[in-house]
């Protein structure tokens, strides 16, 4: 799979699915404007129930989206022809999006080389892309790319695998699984204003280039449009990638035991740059900030990191556990978040499971309505409970760290 075009165009479009209903094909607008046919029913399943079975998926659709919602409903508030469907064990998936056109760069060719190649066993009427990737097969790869996030994010923190998902969250549920009470929603759509239809019918919020919120029933829903995204700089479908890994990060950590927007913003972000960076280290959607303008070396972290803690301008550990906001983090946090949170993960799945439940946890006093942060004192006493340290104390080891490597 290599495909020579003109790099710098726009390649980011991602993944289509869409609703089976009784039609052979339809029309979708294309990368370059031009409508395309898109086939209703997937060519690499063929929808059949022992082709899905292989693939791991649930359903092709329709099927419920949310609490309430099926996914025709979606499909006619989008008002964007087209869309497929993918549940998966542990998702529910659903885009807009258009083929993509495979573009010369080496790093991305490389990644999608190593997805197609595990993507492959799994699909009964597999066919290797020649130079795009059509709809269906983005919606394959964008399934795959989900499911290994929440199996890495479940291995780090010692989880189980997702086994009790389905069931009702309780007092008496083991502290070792994840427990939300809904399969997490990812909705990609090619314009922006086919989300922002969405977003406004279903959660009152207005239009972005990609959001994240709670949905009635308690799925963590997350939404990005394509169109957004390539206004900032986001092209390539590794960028896309990126993004979504980032996000979806953020909500395993928010829709983790029903602990909605408890984690400090250090940590979320940390994780949620460690889970991009493992994609590409070029893009890091949710620190924007951190690139430099005209410097081809911005998303080079390590050395930067290094620097901060040379000149002895790192922010102190004890003043991140204060930010209350994503502004208060500035570049300087961002870069030392992910370096810390990328030095915490090297420990012990147990000891970071605590760290985790202690840094999320409401606290009992906590009224249903507050969705505020966990304050300093809490987050003081995970580390303590998990690491059996202060965070001055694994502020100077992490600082040794950064110095010696």
């Amino acid at each position: 799979m290599r495909a020579r075009t003109r790099r710098g165009s726009s390649f980011l479009v991602s993944f289509a699915l869409a609703l089976l209903v009784p039609c052979a094909n339809a029309q979708t607008q294309g990368q370059d404007g031009k409508e395309e046919v898109l086939e209703k029913v997937d060519p690499y399943t063929h929808g059949e129930r022992e082709a899905l079975d292989k693939a791991g998926y649930v359903s092709e659709g329709p099927f419920e989206w949310s609490e309430g919602v099926r996914t025709d409903e979606v499909a006619e508030t989008l008002g964007a022809g087209t869309v497929l469907w993918i549940e998966t064990a542990h998702f529910k998936i659903g885009s807009t999006l258009a083929s993509y056109k495979l573009h010369n760069d080496t790093r991305e060719e490389k990644a999608l080389d190593d997805q197609l190649a595990r993507l492959k066993p799994r699909l009964q009427w597999y066919q290797p892309p020649r130079n795009r990737l059509d709809p269906w097969m983005r919606t394959h790869l964008l399934a795959q790319r989900l499911e290994n996030v929440y199996a890495e994010f479940t291995a780090e923190f010692g989880f189980a695998g997702g086994e009790a998902r389905t069931k009702k969250p309780s007092a008496e549920a083991a502290p070792d699984t994840i427990v939300p009470p809904k399969k997490f929603t990812v909705l990609l759509t090619e314009k922006t204003s086919s989300l922002g239809r969405y977003l406004k019918r279903y959660t009152d919020r207005e239009s972005r280039s990609y959001d994240r919120c709670p949905l009635p029933g308690g799925s963590m829903f997350l939404g990005v449009s394509a169109e957004g995204l390539r206004t900032q700089g986001f092209d390539l479908e590794v960028a896309f990638h990126c993004v979504v890994a980032a996000e979806v990060t953020r909500n395993l950590v928010d829709g983790f035991a029903n602990s909605w927007f408890t984690c400090p913003y250090w940590l979320e972000y940390g994780l949620a740059h460690v889970a991009a960076r493992k994609v590409d280290e070029r893009f890091v959607p949710s620190a924007i900030v951190s690139a430099r303008a005209n410097d081809e070396d911005a998303w080079k972290w390590e050395p930067r990191v290094r620097g901060l803690v040379q000149n002895g301008v790192a922010p102190a550990w004890t003043d991140t556990l204060a930010w209350e906001k994503w502004e208060d983090m500035k570049t300087p946090g961002h870069l030392v978040s992910w370096s810390r949170v990328s030095w915490l993960l090297k420990r012990k799945p147990d000891e970071l499971r605590t760290f985790l439940i202690g840094m999320v946890k409401p606290p009992a006093d906590r009224a249903e309505e507050d969705h505020g942060r966990i304050g300093k004192a809490q987050q003081i006493a995970a580390a303590r409970t998990a690491f059996g340290k202060t965070f001055e104390e694994l502020d100077a080891q992490w600082r040794k760290a950064v110095l010696r490597n």
